[in-house]
């Protein structure tokens, strides 16, 4: 009698053991702020994933479905191959991560950042393929705007005529840029890091200087003349100076000869 009580109750404590492990895995589960997923040792199918993913994939997935019918119900067709791609890798490297789009049942596009990785016994045997999948709509979204912006604002500036520099507060040439190379005096190459001083006269220079902390301490457009002559010709130059922020400018430079002509 003894020994069956003693029994059942080591029995109760082991059972008690298990169900507080799986109610630890699932309070992690729920709170690592995305979608946890379980396939086979093979590969072949679903095994788990956590009850959250409704919200995020826009529907149930079933337990037991293939990875490829899940590929093929859940991510964008775009990105199909992608997803099998990563999923190749981790046969391969142990693990994957990737950025992919998800396709509701109601056609809104989700962004999400997926990994895996391989979950190995005791033995070094894989026994399971795991990962985590997260929301990055929104953070995608603004990359997406940001880039857009940045392509716009490019593509304006490669049709002004003007040449574009950027100066730090010392004088330093940080970036040049025209859509017309005929009008540069000189060539990115040339003052990437270099200073005023390095290309004009110390005359020039001062002027130069003077535009670029008088801009500097007035947040105010200051706008100068200069003369710069090569190879024989001599051309005239308007520069324009705004502030970018508290240690950087914009010089706006304009070729006027053809207008001093007049």
């Amino acid at each position: 009698y003894l020994h069956l009580s003693l029994c059942l109750d080591f029995g109760f404590l082991a059972q008690n053991k298990q169900i507080e492990k799986q109610e630890m895995f699932r309070q992690i589960i729920d709170n690592v702020g995305g979608v946890f997923w379980l396939l086979s040792d093979d590969m072949s199918q679903l095994i788990y994933i956590s009850p959250n993913h409704q919200d995020m994939f826009g529907q149930k997935l079933q337990v037991g479905d293939t990875l490829f019918n899940l590929i093929n119900k859940a991510v964008h067709p775009n990105d199909r191959a992608l997803a099998f791609e990563a999923f190749k890798q981790l046969t391969t490297t142990g693990k994957f991560q990737i950025e992919l789009r998800l396709l509701r049942p109601d056609q809104q596009e989700m962004w999400v950042a997926s990994s895996g990785f391989i979950v190995y016994d005791d033995h070094g045997k894989a026994i399971r393929h795991a990962g985590l999948i997260q929301d990055i709509t929104k953070r995608k979204q603004t990359e997406l705007s940001d880039r857009e912006k940045t392509n716009r604002l490019q593509a304006i500036l490669h049709t002004i005529p003007d040449i574009l520099i950027t100066y730090n507060l010392y004088g330093e040439y940080i970036d040049l840029s025209t859509s017309e190379q005929t009008k540069r005096i000189f060539v990115d190459e040339d003052v990437i890091g270099k200073h005023i001083s390095d290309f004009f006269d110390s005359e020039t220079t001062a002027i130069f200087m003077d535009a670029i902390q008088k801009c500097l301490e007035t947040k105010s457009l200051q706008t100068i003349t200069f003369s710069n002559e090569r190879e024989g010709r001599v051309r005239h130059f308007e520069n324009r100076f705004l502030a970018i922020d508290s240690d950087k400018v914009l010089s706006v430079v304009r070729d006027v000869s053809d207008s001093n002509k007049h």
